[in-house]
């Protein structure tokens, strides 16, 4: 858990600190208007952080993962389908974002039940809170220098890994002690 919030997560929240710079890095301008759904998968990488299914697979329950893995690929294209009807372009990747989020909750409630402990141990949530605070402040950072880098027109690559390094930089350093 802690690896994958210090590694995925940071990266992600990284990225999303200037999306406009990164798509244009990694597509081109054009794609500039999807942004909403580079975003939201963003914030499905960041969930994809808490990836338990490795107590699952440890005790072998394979076959009960591959029915997961199915239910959430049937339950993400009807939900992506009917999202995409009432929110147009976005509507799969909200689809995507709540069935990622439905399926990260229930994977930890079944390896809680696996290692019969509770949903909540097996969140460190200290852990949690001060990652989050350390983040808000790395953003913070991180921004502040997004600002200084746009009013001086600094080209959008520098930008884009200015503001990023600087905050995974920012998060290494205040999560020296977790790694």
């Amino acid at each position: 858990f802690k690896i994958g919030m210090l590694s995925t997560a940071t990266f992600a929240a990284a990225l999303m600190l200037c999306p406009e710079q990164a798509i244009c890095f990694l597509y081109s301008k054009d794609y500039l208007p999807g942004k909403s759904v580079f975003l939201l998968y963003n914030f499905v990488e960041m969930m994809k952080f808490a990836n338990v299914t490795i107590v699952i697979s440890a005790v072998g329950k394979t076959k009960m993962l591959m029915a997961i893995s199915a239910i959430t690929m049937a339950g993400n294209l009807i939900v992506s389908v009917l999202l995409y009807q009432w929110f147009g372009f976005a509507g799969p990747a909200i689809g995507t974002l709540i069935i990622t989020g439905l399926t990260v909750i229930t994977l930890f409630i079944l390896s809680a039940r696996i290692l019969k402990t509770s949903f909540s141990k097996l969140i460190d949530i200290t852990f949690l809170i001060g990652y989050t605070v350390k983040a808000g402040i790395s953003a913070a950072a991180a921004l502040a220098l997004k600002l200084l880098l746009l009013e001086g027109r600094a080209h959008q690559i520098i930008v884009l890994f200015a503001v990023s390094g600087t905050y995974c930089l920012a998060m290494l350093l205040l999560n020296m002690k977790q790694s």
